[in-house]
């Protein structure tokens, strides 16, 4: 018992009220910096690994199936019964921006909220929802095996009207996705720290191109007052003319350390690595100073849905379908995401027309194009070979 106990009291005390005011919204001091969700997206990497889940996982289409009895799906067949609330979410935002709002601050602080505003009394199907921010709300459990209680605003609502789409997670006796931003803490501040400095350092007009140097005692009087002279001596004069000592010194920099490009980039890779995105797909080099290649667009698309994003579908599609009625199901459809060139495009529809998998109207529709005037594009061809007459392969025939 003293195991659930522990486990249940991390997690609230990490959710407290003063907890994530300060955290959330004071940030937490690291390399110098305070960094909270809103102060981490000053750093560009962090802003892109965010708004490049955020976009794709919003961007795409949701299709809804129906479930068939033999345990397949097919696309819904009556498109006047479709789901509201995939096409109508809010009153306020377009259901992209709400979908963009639930997986932004999941991909931000680990959790994505909705508050369901709106429902069918007779189903319990929901029907409206609106996005909360994550740093208002607070989740207490009594116990590992408890169930949750979540306050919005400071006030207890009914668990069943919370949408939660959690990310990075949850662990093991945990009901909440891990916060990214509390274990990139110390990258994201020294990322900040070395912006800042950088900001400074050019601020102060850059590297002092010389220095006079003296291995004689000195004042901080006899320093101004040398600098001084200096200052006036070279002022109509490139030449100068030294004397109690003193040596001048030309000073020099790399360009790449001026710019501090190696420090950025180093957690650059780190921070992409916190959200799962490979560094190359962002322009960031990753260790060794070498870079991934891509023998296509296409593949560089397969190898990030595969790696990052199709989990993120899943998860997205699991909080949407609370609102489907039993016997449909809700999918990400990634068909955009792996739109290939042109020439691979029509191979494919090619190969699938032959086969029967497609009509010649459905690969227009496919492409933005209206079905032919007459009814020969609706026809399927069955078998891929020539004939005058097609067969139909659910009556065993063959071509004429």
């Amino acid at each position: 018992m003293r195991l659930f106990a522990s486990n249940a009291q991390t997690e609230r005390r990490a959710l407290t009220e003063t907890e994530l005011l300060y955290r959330n919204r004071f940030g937490t001091p690291t390399a110098g910096q305070l960094v909270n969700d809103d102060t981490a997206n000053r750093l560009a990497a962090v802003w892109r690994c965010r708004n490049l889940i955020a976009d794709v996982c919003s961007g795409l289409p949701i299709d809804e199936y129906e479930d068939m009895p033999d345990g397949k799906t097919i696309p819904l067949r009556d498109p006047s019964q479709a789901t509201a609330f995939l096409s109508e979410p809010s009153l306020f935002v377009a259901p992209e921006e709400f979908r963009w709002q639930l997986v932004y601050d999941a991909a931000s602080t680990g959790n994505g909220y909705a508050y369901v505003t709106d429902w069918d009394r007779l189903t319990g199907l929901i029907k409206r929802a609106e996005s909360v921010s994550a740093r208002d709300v607070e989740v207490f459990r009594k116990g590992a095996l408890a169930t949750p209680t979540y306050k919005i605003g400071g006030e207890q609502v009914d668990i069943n009207r919370v949408l939660h789409l959690r990310a990075f997670g949850p662990r093991p006796g945990s009901v909440l996705g891990m916060n990214p931003i509390e274990y990139a803490r110390t990258t994201i501040g020294l990322g900040m720290a070395v912006r800042d400095f950088g900001a400074k350092w050019y601020e102060r007009g850059g590297q002092p191109v010389a220095a006079l140097v003296t291995e004689q005692e000195r004042s901080e009087t006899a320093a101004t007052q040398a600098k001084a002279a200096l200052r006036e001596a070279t002022m109509d004069d490139p030449l100068v003319v030294l004397g109690n000592g003193w040596d001048l010194k030309s000073l020099n920099i790399a360009p790449d350390d001026a710019l501090f490009l190696a420090a950025t980039n180093a957690t650059s890779v780190d921070i992409c690595a916190y959200h799962g995105l490979p560094p190359e797909l962002l322009g960031y080099a990753s260790e060794g100073g070498g870079s991934m290649t891509y023998a296509n667009r296409e593949q560089r698309a397969i190898d990030l849905l595969t790696w990052t994003l199709q989990w993120w579908f899943r998860r997205l599609e699991r909080v949407l379908s609370r609102a489907i009625p039993p016997g449909r199901s809700v999918r990400v459809n990634d068909d955009d995401l792996l739109r290939s060139d042109a020439l691979t495009r029509w191979t494919v529809h090619d190969k699938a027309v032959k086969l029967g998998a497609r009509n010649i109207d459905e690969v227009r529709e496919i492409e933005g194009e209206s079905p032919l005037p007459d009814e020969t594009g609706q026809q399927f061809i069955w078998p891929p070979v020539g004939g005058a007459t097609p067969a139909d392969p659910n009556q065993g025939g063959t071509p004429a």
